[in-house]
């Protein structure tokens, strides 16, 4: 028994429309769908490592290994022990410096928002002709 081959079935004006609207409604789900499948991905990433409030990376000494390279693991303290040896003197300067800011800004009520600190960046960029 053979099969009658199929012919094509007119399709009205509306009908187009609904499949229109259909088609349209499917690619925003499909992309609402790929934007929270994404934003739940760089989420994780967000977690492992929360910014401080002076918006630094904090890589917390979990037992974890920092990092693998060729399956050797490098620990969380070798990583410490070799900034400190590179960098050490000049990042606690810094640290302190800014935590003196910090103190005497608090002792003095003097707060900075986030608008004066975008000016300040955009008029030092400036100056120094740097993009912006």
């Amino acid at each position: 028994m053979q099969d009658a081959p199929l012919s094509p079935v007119p399709v009205k004006n509306a009908s187009r429309g609904t499949v229109f609207v259909s088609g349209t409604l499917i690619v925003i789900l499909a992309a609402g769908i790929g934007m929270q499948v994404w934003r739940s991905q760089n989420g994780k990433a967000a977690d492992e490592q929360q910014p401080t409030a002076a918006g630094r990376a904090v890589v917390a000494p979990t037992g974890k290994p920092v990092a693998r390279v060729n399956g050797q693991a490098i620990s969380y303290d070798e990583l410490a022990s070799e900034c400190v040896q590179r960098t050490g003197n000049d990042v606690l300067e810094n640290v302190i410096n800014r935590t003196l800011i910090q103190q005497a800004c608090a002792q003095r009520g003097v707060s900075v928002s986030d608008a004066e600190v975008n000016t300040e960046i955009t008029r030092i960029s400036r100056s120094s002709g740097l993009p912006v």
